[in-house]
């Protein structure tokens, strides 16, 4: 198998894996309806991925736990948030060098020279 098919399917794999993987843990079994060939919405997948990879308690998703899934949407978003003030204040930072660095450059090339000689 050559590396440019092996490096497409492994993420689909993977994703493949991880979506059998909730399936298989938040399935009920003490539940005597088949829930294998309920259609499900995108939106309850979305949940359950979301829920998988924040660590939760993997347990069947229940219609009352909206607050839970709100609570773990905002954790993410609050996150995100984070992630994205951080990478502002590096880019603060650089451009603050960056202009120092200009400053100094600038007061460098006030002196007399002539060639390469300074007076």
């Amino acid at each position: 198998m050559d590396r440019l098919s092996s490096g497409r399917l492994l993420p689909r794999l993977a994703f493949l894996l991880l979506i059998g993987a909730l399936n298989f843990h938040t399935r009920s079994l003490a539940s005597p309806v088949n829930q294998v060939f309920h259609s499900k919405d995108d939106s309850d997948v979305q949940n359950q991925i979301l829920a998988f990879l924040l660590r939760k308690n993997i347990m069947p998703v229940q219609e009352k736990d909206v607050v839970g899934l709100k609570l773990a949407r905002k954790i993410t978003e609050l996150q995100e948030l984070v992630a994205l003030q951080e990478e502002l204040n590096v880019e603060r930072k650089l451009v603050s060098n960056t202009i120092e660095k200009e400053r100094l450059m600038t007061s460098k090339r006030d002196d007399s020279c002539f060639w390469k000689y300074c007076v």
